[in-house]
């Protein structure tokens, strides 16, 4: 199975996410999150070794963490988190598998795999990003959160063992108020992956 699951979080459980965010409960609001995560996932399987980041991801300590995981799932609810997630992971070369969710739409993609596309070769301008709504500004619906991190789980079990056809080179696109489920063909995009590496000056500064 899985030997290390890593947990990265600064936020506290608040009652706002329980109706989405089903691994913690009302008795833990206040809680940091990653503790919170952590008591209840050593309740389910204990033989794993949980490392809890309690902390907000940067550009400093991205790379310290990241460099002990083999795959990176995001869970995250704005564009530059994203966006931060995504340059490490390339400059790393780590798989990282995004879900991001919209009301009732959601998108979810293997990334920087296998010489495929990484996520600016998706959306390449960070500024048209942050024109963008956010989830935690725009909501999501409850159920659909579930979904997206099911297939996202999916989709790294496929790329531990090496199995079936993963989600690189094209994004899943849901629409849960018509239950339709497309795939749409992305491609690697060489000029745009090369904004990713711009962040080693920030970390070698």
């Amino acid at each position: 199975g899985v030997g290390n699951i890593g947990v990265l979080d600064f936020d506290v459980v608040k009652k706002t996410n329980l109706h989405r965010q089903v691994l913690y409960n009302e008795s833990q609001i206040g809680l940091y999150k990653v503790q919170a995560a952590l008591d209840n996932l050593i309740k389910l399987n204990p033989d794993i070794n949980y490392r809890p980041h309690n902390c907000f991801l940067n550009v400093k300590n991205g790379f310290g963490i990241f460099k002990e995981y083999d795959i990176v799932v995001d869970a995250t609810d704005n564009f530059r988190t994203r966006y931060l997630i995504n340059d490490i992971c390339v400059n790393l070369s780590l798989p990282f598998v995004m879900g991001a969710i919209n009301k009732f739409e959601a998108q979810i993609a293997v990334l920087n795999y296998a010489d495929g596309p990484t996520y600016r070769c998706i959306y390449p301008d960070l500024n048209n990003g942050y024109r963008m709504i956010n989830c935690e500004d725009n909501g999501v619906i409850g159920p659909l959160c579930g979904i997206v991190g099911t297939i996202q789980a999916l989709e790294v079990i496929k790329l531990i063992i090496n199995a079936g056809d993963l989600l690189s080179g094209k994004i899943l696109y849901i629409n849960s108020l018509t239950m339709e489920f497309k795939k749409i063909k992305v491609k690697r995009d060489p000029s745009v992956v090369g904004m990713s590496f711009k962040i080693r000056e920030e970390v070698s500064g």
